[in-house]
């Protein structure tokens, strides 16, 4: 059997945050089908849902990449990786005796992964996205956030979007509320430099959480959100 495309792990440890380890890998992976006996009945029945060849592949690499991690982490075979999902979409081990929280993103060709002790999101995007960057931003700005956008170069409004979107959805996914919790309820682009200068703290519905852009690959931004 084929293994997994190779990784590239990342260590981050913020200011007052405990070790973040994050991975990416490459979805383009021809040997793609060799991987799906890593997956789950449930996971094999999403495969099957897929209309196009290049969805299906990107998500059984991503997740035999996943699988992969976490058996390194917690000593199992990828297949024996049990995982299950909670109401607000939040992906957990049900493996015994374990205590790790972890998430995962994908855009175009390229998964990110990251793990912690504490609650956690990632979001990676390709910058080169075929995106309507002032029609989107319309829906995922707050109105402070969009008088910040507005007072931008247009030549530099979709790669600004594209980071703010990965802090918001880092944060969004961290909650473990991300499917029910609007983008706009994470404020990130407060002023014109907040996000460029990379790390902020963020208050969401009451909570803080530390996050951080992270640059995986050339041509991708990313981010990662740690519970405070």
């Amino acid at each position: 059997m084929t293994s997994p495309p190779p990784l590239v792990a990342v260590r981050l440890r913020g200011s007052t945050a405990p070790v973040i380890h994050l991975w990416h890998a490459s979805l383009a992976y021809p040997s793609w089908s060799e991987l799906l006996t890593l997956l789950s009945e449930e996971e094999l029945r999403r495969v099957d849902r897929f209309f196009f060849e290049r969805d299906a592949r990107r998500y059984v690499v991503s997740h035999a990449v996943l699988r992969t991690v976490l058996g390194r982490i917690i000593d199992v075979p990828p297949e024996e990786v049990m995982l299950e999902t909670e109401a607000g979409g939040r992906p957990f081990l049900r493996n015994v005796g374990t205590r790790l929280h972890f998430s995962l993103s994908r855009s175009n060709e390229r998964v990110l992964i990251g793990a912690a002790s504490r609650p956690l999101g990632v979001d990676i995007e390709w910058l080169a996205a075929p995106i309507d960057a002032d029609g989107l931003a319309a829906t995922v700005f707050s109105a402070a956030e969009r008088l910040v956008f507005e007072q931008m170069r247009p030549q530099t409004r979709q790669e600004m979007l594209l980071r703010c979107w990965t802090w918001k959805e880092a944060i969004l996914k961290a909650t473990g509320r991300g499917l029910f919790i609007p983008p706009t309820a994470a404020e990130v682009l407060l002023t014109p430099c907040s996000v460029m200068m990379g790390r902020a703290t963020i208050v969401c519905l009451g909570s803080c959480w530390q996050v951080m852009s992270v640059l995986p690959q050339p041509g991708f931004i990313g981010a990662v959100a740690l519970a405070k």
